[in-house]
């Protein structure tokens, strides 16, 4: 389902518009599930495209995207029913905006120290470097609880000196093979 709206909603933190910036915002929802992480990925890497977004950018805005859903999805989520996971993309001249709501039990992932590291790779334990990645890729990671959702908002500023990623005319999404999802570009 497509539709187009003038205003954003309310529950995005990106900047207000203004005479010198034009506010483009693309929001996809996704099933809890981990195959849904390829149509986010996807999405963005498009929006990007659209956008004419140098590809250090848009491969820095998935590596981070894959890393926060999976976390949802591996952690965020102590029982079998099913969840909606909804995806704000926000671009306005010279950052990136992204946004991750979900309904799982609050957590802070701004709170979460860094690890320490193990002196060698063999005392070293697997995991735990997903937000290290996203630290690295992104400027700012702000979080809230609004209305028993979790919203983590990432903002990376993007360069403008870099090969943009090759645009296309449309963002594509193919419900058939990934899954029931709605986009609602506005």
């Amino acid at each position: 389902m497509v539709a187009r709206r003038r205003s954003p909603t309310n529950s995005f933190t990106a900047p207000e518009c203004n005479d010198h910036a034009v506010r483009k915002i693309v929001r996809l929802v996704i099933a809890s599930r981990l195959a849904e992480i390829r149509r986010a990925i996807d999405l963005a890497a498009e929006f990007c495209a659209r956008h004419a977004l140098a590809e250090r950018d848009a491969n820095a805005i998935g590596v981070a995207l894959d890393e926060v859903l999976s976390n949802i999805i591996h952690h965020g989520f102590g029982d079998s029913a099913a969840h909606e996971i909804t995806l704000t993309l926000d671009y306005s001249s010279p950052e990136i905006f992204v946004e991750i709501e979900d309904d799982g039990p609050p957590f802070d992932p701004t709170r979460v120290v860094e690890p320490r590291f193990a002196p060698n790779l063999a005392e070293r334990k697997v995991g735990g470097l997903g937000l290290v990645f996203v630290r690295a890729l992104t400027d700012s990671i702000t979080y809230r609880r609004v209305s028993e959702r979790n919203c983590l908002a990432l903002r990376r500023r993007v360069s403008n000196d870099a090969p943009a990623v090759h645009a296309s005319l449309e963002c594509r999404l193919n419900d058939s093979a990934h899954g029931a999802g709605r986009l609602v570009v506005l």
